[in-house]
């Protein structure tokens, strides 16, 4: 793509990536091609170019720049991963590079049981079971453990993967919830290993992540995870993926226990509101030091997935770190946004960053 840019004066780039016709079990022949309108390759330079530290006959190193070695890295990469690169062009029309990737393993997006949307806190009670929480962040663990308790299963914590491996051995828990970033041993190291182990092999592993794209996707399933709940959590989400690992009934709630439900959500979302206000002059202080100039970043350029995730997390961190649950509704509205690509209503999300950074000064 770099030498696309650089090569093309007028006209256009393109990026294509499409699986061949052919399918075997779920493997596929996956091709990525760029193509351009550039100055275009002579057919007697088109095997020379893949060499390290040569470059086109007649291409100016001064107008162009470079070392030779971007398209000999590439093609030795691909290589790497059992595949080849080509390179078909015509002067002054422009060129396409295509790459063929052999047997690439196709993703199953599709889950395995069907997610219910209608879990609720008050309609589901959970067979005794023992549930391992792994996190390095006390508040998450809090959390999880005040949820799980009150639906029939019992909870033990870890706040890194060597104590997780301590616990599982001592414990051997029912199912484990790991978070993905801890300092020492992380998610993948510490799943990989009981996953190893033909003792604890079978235990379902949930990782926690606040990153769920298809090449983490990939990378889950390669360590051994079983599932994966995207961070913040959502009550329902969870509950939903614990019911496919975990024997659970549901029952049918009383007119009283609905009305009581809504209330307890009403009164829940007046408190967010109120807890906005009550900013702590130490969170004051982070919000000015290392989370507004990740929002003025976002907000004076394109806005990123990576860049909105960083803030989201970020502010989470802080939020929880001072008990501020009104901020991270406020994260969590921007998260959910970001995910739905709803960018009007991410656009107003942002601004009403405006408004709690008022309150923090005027609370300091």
């Amino acid at each position: 793509i770099g030498n696309a840019i650089k090569f093309t004066k007028q006209g256009y780039i393109k990026l294509s990536a499409y699986p061949s016709r052919e399918q075997i079990d779920d493997k596929i022949e996956l091709i990525i091609s760029v193509t351009d309108t550039g100055i275009g390759v002579p057919e007697n330079q088109q095997e020379v170019i893949f060499e390290s530290f040569r470059q086109q006959e007649g291409q100016s190193t001064r107008q162009f720049g470079g070392t030779g070695l971007g398209l000999a890295i590439s093609k030795r990469l691909v290589e790497m991963m059992n595949g080849q690169i080509s390179v078909s062009s015509q002067i002054g029309q422009g060129s396409v590079f295509k790459i063929t990737l052999h047997k690439v393993s196709i993703l199953n997006t599709e889950p395995t049981v069907p997610i219910e949307n209608s879990f609720d806190i008050n309609q589901i009670q959970f067979e005794k079971a023992l549930v391992l929480v792994v996190d390095d962040i006390e508040s998450n663990r809090t959390l999880i453990q005040e949820l799980l308790s009150q639906v029939n299963l019992d909870v033990i914590e870890a706040e890194e993967g060597q104590n997780a491996l301590l616990m599982v051995q001592e414990y051997q828990p029912d199912l484990i919830l790991m978070d993905i970033r801890m300092p020492g041993m992380n998610g993948y190291e510490t799943t990989e290993i009981l996953k190893k182990n033909p003792n604890t092999q079978a235990i379902p592993i949930i990782a926690l992540t606040a990153s769920v794209e298809l090449n983490k996707q990939s990378k889950l399933i390669t360590y051994g995870f079983d599932n994966y709940l995207s961070k913040p959590l959502k009550i329902s989400a969870l509950f939903s993926t614990l019911s496919q690992y975990l024997k659970y009934t549901k029952t049918a709630p009383s007119e009283t226990e609905e009305s009581k439900r809504n209330t307890q959500k009403n009164q829940a979302s007046a408190t967010l509101s109120l807890e906005k206000m009550a900013i702590p002059s130490e969170l004051s202080e982070q919000l000015k030091q290392d989370i507004t100039p990740l929002w003025e970043e976002i907000q004076d350029g394109m806005m990123e997935t990576d860049s909105i995730e960083e803030f989201v997390d970020t502010l989470i961190q802080q939020a929880s770190k001072y008990n501020q649950p009104g901020l991270i509704h406020y994260a969590e509205k921007l998260q959910e946004s970001a995910e739905d690509f709803d960018l009007d209503n991410l656009e107003q999300i942002f601004k009403e960053f405006i408004e709690i950074l008022r309150l923090s000064q005027y609370n300091e």
